[in-house]
């Protein structure tokens, strides 16, 4: 009985000293550059529309640029670092209070909106072990929630800075706005509402993974990953373009192993005198989704979204896409309309491809009259997203 006891206690002894040392050693910390407040009281604007404008008070701005944020910020991990941010646009379109802001909302059912961008955003961050430059790239913003906070979402892409060699493939961006009045209820009022950004974090975005080269269709036959897809009722009049530029060496988009193609025809019947437009991701973009697409037309105003489907064709309805106005789509410069195809970046879409709205068809039409093919430009470019990481990819062309 006094071996076991013995025993007992030895055991215990040196669970109590693992423990110890487990205790004592710090768990790897994770790449991550953490935002402060910063400190700038920006103005959301509700009109009684679904528009919501930023104002950037004009004590913010200064020789042409405006501040929208600047204070403290932190590295972890490799980029263990003390230092400053500081988050600036330029001053370009001067409206009543101060400088329009470089970006808008667009609300939606829910409460969330989707971001659109309309100038470069730029950020710095310097500290004394390290920098970090690019541009900020915002996409949606959630809705405001019982604290007065809303999360904007976004993606950083790199353009200097010693900590640069750490973000390989950009960065994932998330800013907690505090506000002094729910959004989802701003949009339907005349006033405003003072916002800043309360915090934030930026971290390396993740490579995608490799692509399966020998995933089954159902009826088990290997599917061709490389090339275009082969659309029916491409017709030899059509407009035929191919995703064959990216931004991002994640996705490898090239002319050899494009990411898919786009097919503008005209419309016939009820979509007499439209445009209709069928998007397909294929090969290396096969695993992702749009949630948003640029593209340039001669006409300048009547352009309207007459049907939207997630699939090869469209009959009626638009579901949650909308067509908008201009937006960056970065590095291909800003385009003259957005198509945003009501998807949320990568939601529901793996990386494998499983879940993904890789193909959709949408119709435009035109109130001052008919369309032709030579009023859309095959030129387009957008931003796609799955469960691992996002990217902007362009057809060839420009």
């Amino acid at each position: 009985m006094k071996k076991k006891s013995a025993q007992k206690a030895l055991f215990a002894v040196s669970l109590l000293a693992l423990l110890a040392l487990a205790l004592a050693v710090p768990g790897l910390a994770q790449d991550q550059i953490n935002l402060t407040d910063g400190l700038h009281e920006l103005h959301w604007n509700g009109i009684g529309s679904t528009h919501v404008s930023l104002l950037i008070p004009s004590h913010y701005c200064s020789g042409g640029t405006c501040t929208l944020a600047q204070a403290a910020a932190s590295g972890t991990g490799n980029l263990a670092s003390s230092g400053t941010y500081t988050v600036t646009s330029a001053a370009t379109t001067p409206v009543t209070g101060g400088w329009d802001g470089p970006l808008y909302l667009t609300m939606q059912s829910d409460g969330s909106s989707i971001v659109t961008q309309t100038e470069p955003i730029q950020f710095d961050y310097t500290s004394g072990a390290g920098t970090l430059t690019g541009l900020l790239n915002f996409t949606t913003m959630s809705a405001t929630d019982s604290h007065l906070q809303s999360v904007m979402q976004g993606t950083l892409v790199v353009t200097g800075g010693t900590f640069a060699p750490y973000f390989p493939y950009g960065g994932t961006v998330n800013i907690t706005w505090g506000l002094t009045f729910p959004l989802q209820i701003l949009w339907r009022l005349h006033g405003f509402a003072t916002s800043e950004f309360n915090s934030g974090t930026i971290d390396p975005a993740q490579a995608c993974g490799a692509l399966s080269r020998d995933r089954k269709n159902r009826s088990g036959e290997v599917e061709q990953l490389a090339g275009l897809p082969r659309m029916a009722g491409i017709n030899p009049d059509d407009l035929i373009g191919s995703f064959t530029q990216t931004n991002n060496q994640q996705i490898p988009c090239s002319a050899s192993t494009p990411c898919g193609s786009m097919d503008v025809a005209l419309g016939t019947g009820g979509f007499a005198g439209d445009l209709v437009v069928t998007v397909q991701l294929s090969g290396v973009g096969q695993p992702f989704q749009f949630d948003r697409m640029g593209f340039n037309s001669d006409i300048s105003s009547g352009l309207f979204l007459d049907c939207f489907n997630f699939g090869a064709s469209c009959t009626s309805g638009v579901g949650g896409a909308s067509l908008q106005g201009a937006k960056r789509e970065d590095g291909f410069g800003v385009f003259q309309h957005t198509l945003y195809t009501g998807l949320n970046g990568g939601s529901g879409c793996s990386p494998d491809g499983t879940g993904c709205q890789n193909l959709f068809t949408f119709v435009l039409g035109d109130s001052n009259g008919p369309l032709q093919l030579s009023d859309f430009n095959a030129f387009v470019a957008g931003h796609l997203a799955n469960g691992a990481c996002s990217g902007f990819i362009a057809t060839t062309g420009n």
